[in-house]
């Protein structure tokens, strides 16, 4: 079977989307070690919570596509 998507972007191989990347009970063991960031007093965007950014880095880590072919490049730090 073709398991390149459609767009010509290259592919590591299956991924099974129906286990989630971020399991709660790792979630439980990760969160404490965050910091707490108060809002800002000065407004602006809100922030993206944590485990979604989480979700989107091991996303990108279990999927080995490049970082600079996420269509959401935009809104993930330079590295």
């Amino acid at each position: 079977p073709n398991r390149t998507p459609p767009d010509g972007m290259g592919y590591a191989g299956p991924l099974d989307i129906s286990k989630p990347l971020l399991p709660d009970d790792l979630w439980t063991r990760i969160e404490p070690l965050l910091p707490v960031v108060p809002p800002n007093p000065k407004g602006g965007r809100p922030r993206i919570p944590d485990r979604v950014c989480l979700t989107g880095m091991l996303f990108v880590l279990k999927t080995s596509i490049p970082r600079n072919t996420c269509r959401w490049k935009r809104a993930v730090a330079p590295a």
